[in-house]
C-alpha cells in the first residue's frame, strides 16, 4: 500500500513539473498570443534576410549582410463578424524608442477564421534598421 502511494505521488509530482516547463525558452523568436477584444495574433516569427531573400538567422541581427527583416504569423478574427483588419507593426530600438512602423491589411476575414500575414522591412543601415531590437503590434478593425 505504501509503495502504491509513493508511485502515485511521484506520478502526480512529474505531471505537476511538466506543466511548469516554459516551452518558449526553446525558441524565443516564436512569440505567443497577442490579444485584444477583437483579434488575436496566435504567433509570429522574425527573420533576418540577405539580398537574395535567404534567411541568415531568426530574430533581429545587425550585420552588413542583412537586407530585410521578415515578420510573419497568424491572426484570428474574434470580433463576431466578417471584417477587415489592419496590423500595424511598430519597430523599437533596445531602449524602447520608436523607430518606424509598417502595416498589413487583411480583407474580409470571417469571424473565428485564422489568416497568415507577413511584412518585409527593408534595412537601411544608415537609418533605423540597424537599431531595431523589438516590435509591437496594434490591431485595428477597418
Amino acid at each position: 500500500m505504501k509503495n502504491n502511494f509513493l508511485i502515485i505521488s511521484i506520478i502526480f509530482f512529474l505531471i505537476f513539473l511538466s506543466g511548469c516547463i516554459d516551452t518558449n525558452q526553446q525558441n524565443n523568436n516564436l512569440k505567443d498570443i497577442i490579444n485584444n477584444k477583437n483579434f488575436e495574433i496566435l504567433h509570429y516569427k522574425v527573420f533576418s534576410l540577405n539580398s537574395d531573400s535567404e534567411v541568415i538567422e531568426e530574430g533581429f541581427i545587425h550585420d552588413e549582410d542583412v537586407t530585410f527583416y521578415f515578420i510573419n504569423g497568424e491572426i484570428k478574427n474574434k470580433c463576431g463578424e466578417k471584417t477587415n483588419i489592419k496590423i500595424d507593426i511598430n519597430f523599437f530600438d533596445e531602449n524602447n524608442i520608436f523607430l518606424d512602423s509598417r502595416y498589413f491589411i487583411i480583407e474580409d476575414l470571417p469571424d473565428s477564421y485564422i489568416k497568415y500575414f507577413e511584412v518585409k522591412y527593408f534595412v537601411d543601415l544608415l537609418d533605423y534598421g540597424n537599431n531595431i531590437g523589438k516590435i509591437t503590434f496594434d490591431l485595428e478593425k477597418i
